[in-house]
């Protein structure tokens, strides 16, 4: 573990506040780092303020928070862009630098601190040469926000206001149970009356995919608990009751994320809980239900029996 914390240090980000103008940026580059994780030597790219949020690939991020003057949506566009190579030698045992593409792609998003309006600005200062091919790193660079009058403005309390008022939790009789894995879960009539659930006919599942917060509280979060659709296996009679059950899709607490640097998925292990909890009430109006669906009649036009499945527990 003592190998961890000078890594981790990296991850938080750089976070500046100016007023909109022609705003001027450089880059302070160091040599390649190196770290010794498990016995492992890892090497990676790193900037001054430099941000990871992925830490399989550890390709550097830059992102910043820029306070405009209007609470609306705004172009960024990256001007001015200097680049130096990257020195093959020195970046021979540097991993997933094979998915850097020839241009840099800006994201954006207007956010709220204390009601006042930020620009959020992320990308990866990398690039591969289109004409020659060779990795560069940016040395500089200007940032401008040109005015997106097609998107909406967007005040801050009405910001602040599109969140949730109040929880689904706020209100009603709730039963709580747990799913440690992805797949389709039975409940039966009984099992809900065994619960306390007094009007099983009635019965609303809640919960969320169950997945770790992201790292960084930059990043989209779900709100609230989200209603999960269920399937009523009724019978004959048509009528929820007796040797009855339904069925809903869960969610366990790991997940697959897809990196759109390396170009493939990976596994994230919750690494705080081993379980993930959907929240059922009874008596609150109809439940949302799954839509049936034509069968798929078509041939199969792939077809595959091996695949590769990576997994990290650490």
């Amino acid at each position: 573990m003592r190998y961890l914390l000078p890594l981790l240090v990296l991850i938080i980000p750089h976070t500046l506040n100016a007023q909109f103008q022609g705003m001027q940026r450089t880059l302070q580059w160091t040599p390649v780092e190196h770290q010794t994780i498990f016995g492992e030597q890892i090497d990676y790219l790193h900037f001054r303020g430099a941000n990871y949020d992925n830490l399989e690939t550890l390709i550097p991020g830059y992102y910043e928070a820029v306070r405009t003057d209007q609470a609306e949506e705004k172009r960024i566009v990256l001007r001015n862009q200097v680049f130096e190579a990257l020195n093959k030698d020195e970046i021979k045992n540097v991993r997933h630098l094979d998915k850097i593409s020839g241009e840099i792609t800006v994201e954006s998003r207007l956010s709220f601190v204390r009601r006042s309006p930020f620009m959020e600005i992320s990308f990866t200062p990398l690039r591969r040469n289109p004409a020659t091919g060779a990795l560069e790193k940016l040395v500089s660079f200007s940032i401008d926000m040109v005015p997106a009058p097609q998107l909406k403005s967007l005040g801050a309390a009405e910001f602040i206001h599109s969140y949730t008022a109040h929880s689904v939790l706020g209100n009603g009789s709730w039963f709580k149970v747990k799913v440690n894995a992805d797949g389709i879960y039975k409940l039966t009539y009984t099992e809900l009356l065994d619960l306390g659930i007094v009007q099983p006919s009635s019965i609303r599942i809640f919960g969320t995919d169950g997945s770790m917060l992201p790292l960084q509280n930059n990043q989209p979060q779900q709100d609230d608990l989200k209603e999960i659709p269920v399937w009523f296996e009724t019978g004959q009679d048509g009528q929820f009751n007796q040797g009855d059950f339904l069925l809903f899709y869960g969610h366990g607490p790991n997940a697959w994320r897809y990196d759109t640097i390396d170009d493939s998925y990976s596994h994230q292990v919750h690494k705080f809980s081993a379980w993930n909890y959907y929240y059922l009430t009874g008596g609150a109006g109809p439940a949302k239900t799954i839509a049936l669906m034509d069968a798929v009649t078509e041939q199969a036009d792939y077809i595959t029996e091996t695949y590769v499945y990576n997994i990290h527990l650490a």
